[in-house]
């Protein structure tokens, strides 16, 4: 289900810079032209339930614009598989031909992979769908001229202290 920003489900709030910088670009692509922005929407797709709209408010206020109307223009879903998650860029791509997105946040993009396959047995599989959510998420990019920002959870304590790591397609 895909719906405004200002409803997203009660979460625990998460406390990661990754997740302020992703809500800092989201808010940064609403900006008109003039102030150097996207001048368009964004799509942000949760597989952990950790989206906050609270903290796009303080993002909103710095630039001066209207906290409601910027997470008007955030357009949320949450995934809870890895078909979830692929169905939901489906749907998005149909938004996407409608109106003026500019990002699309998917934050994190292998969660749902890791719980849907567990185990070595499982290993071909899972990078084979990861493979196909990766290509999706590039021709979505480059049929519609959307930014790309995902997030992957790392197991390896060796990247930055909230164990994220970042990519942009």
């Amino acid at each position: 289900m895909v719906r405004s920003a200002r409803t997203p489900p009660p979460v625990p709030m998460s406390s990661t810079d990754d997740l302020l910088l992703a809500f800092f670009r989201a808010k940064t692509v609403e900006l008109p032209l003039c102030m150097h922005g996207g001048n368009g929407k964004v799509a942000y797709i949760d597989t952990e339930g950790t989206f906050r709209p609270e903290r796009i408010v303080p993002i909103a206020e710095r630039f001066g614009m209207d906290a409601n109307a910027v997470l008007d223009n955030i357009i949320y879903a949450r995934a809870y598989t890895y078909e979830h998650q692929y169905n939901l860029l489906l749907g998005l791509a149909t938004k996407m031909a409608e109106e003026p997105f500019r990002l699309l946040i998917v934050d994190s993009v292998i969660v749902l992979f890791r719980v849907d396959f567990s185990g070595r047995g499982e290993l071909a599989e899972r990078q084979q769908k990861l493979a196909q959510m990766l290509s999706r998420l590039t021709k979505i990019a480059e049929q519609f001229n959307v930014a790309v920002y995902i997030t992957n959870q790392d197991n390896v304590p060796a990247c930055s202290p909230s164990g994220t790591r970042m990519l942009l397609l």
